[in-house]
């Protein structure tokens, strides 16, 4: 099933950490066939600051280390940003808008 919305945590923006450098700009990962999006989040599940493979789905991790902490994504998964409700690539990010 494609969806464009971002895990269940997105929907709730008293979650999201607003010291974050760039405000409204979250770290988060999109699978390029579903089109299925996630927050990054730490190991505790709360949403994190910085790029992290914990709390993505199974499928998505590629390679964990002997501690069984993912290291590697499928090439299908891609990193980028949670602005406004959708998801843009690093490659997408020249498409938004500056605000004044």
């Amino acid at each position: 099933m494609k969806t464009n919305k971002a895990s269940p945590l997105v929907e709730s923006s008293n979650e999201i950490d607003s010291t974050s450098i760039f405000a409204g700009m979250q770290p988060a990962f999109q699978h390029a066939v579903t089109g299925e999006s996630h927050l990054a989040q730490l190991a505790d599940g709360s949403i994190a600051n910085e790029y992290s493979f914990a709390a993505l789905p199974e499928e998505w991790v590629a390679q964990r280390d002997v501690n069984g902490i993912a290291i590697a994504l499928h090439a299908d998964v891609i990193p980028g940003y949670w602005i406004d409700n959708r998801f843009y690539s690093f490659s997408q990010l020249s498409e938004i808008p500056l605000a004044a």
